[in-house]
């Protein structure tokens, strides 16, 4: 493994291992104890991931020490646009908060108003369209993928939060 790749890696596991640290510490700092089993949990298995990943690291950059490759790799070619990648995930994630909060609003002025009471919110509206874009946006192509993972997570993330754990979600 090449070292700066290496070190890369290296340092995104170390700040996923303190962000986990730091997560399971702010809990028992602030947070009531009858309210810290999920986040705490959450916290730990992210800190689990970060070692995880740390160690994969470790250790494929030891097998490729042990033996190296006769040839060396062509770098590959960067697909046209493949530098928009990061940005274009920031950017839909950043349109997608935004249109939880407008779908909640609209929904807020129009439904409510019409039919009494709050019939959804703009997070199961919003979340299987940015589930559909972003499938899109990593060129997966079948729609039954598409619509069997955006119907499949809104369904978890229903049962998850207003289901099993009572929440209120925008």
């Amino acid at each position: 493994m090449k070292n700066k790749k290496m070190a890369k890696e290296l340092g995104v596991s170390l700040v996923i291992c303190l962000l986990g640290l730091w997560g399971v510490w702010y809990i028992n700092q602030s947070i009531p104890a009858d309210g810290r089993l999920y986040p705490r949990v959450a916290f730990l298995i992210l800190l689990f991931l970060g070692i995880l990943l740390a160690a994969e690291t470790l250790w494929k950059s030891r097998k490729e020490a042990a033996a190296p490759s006769e040839t060396e790799e062509a770098p590959a070619a960067k697909e046209k646009g493949a530098w928009f990648g990061p940005w274009g995930m920031i950017c839909l994630a950043i349109l997608y908060a935004a249109a939880v909060r407008y779908i909640d609003d609209a929904i807020n002025v129009v439904l409510i108003p019409m039919a009494g009471m709050k019939l959804t919110s703009g997070l199961f509206v919003a979340t299987p369209l940015f589930i559909a874009i972003t499938m899109l946006y990593f060129r997966i192509r079948s729609w039954k993928k598409i619509l069997g993972v955006t119907v499949g997570a809104t369904i978890l993330i229903y049962i998850l939060f207003v289901v099993l754990l009572k929440i209120y979600l925008p």
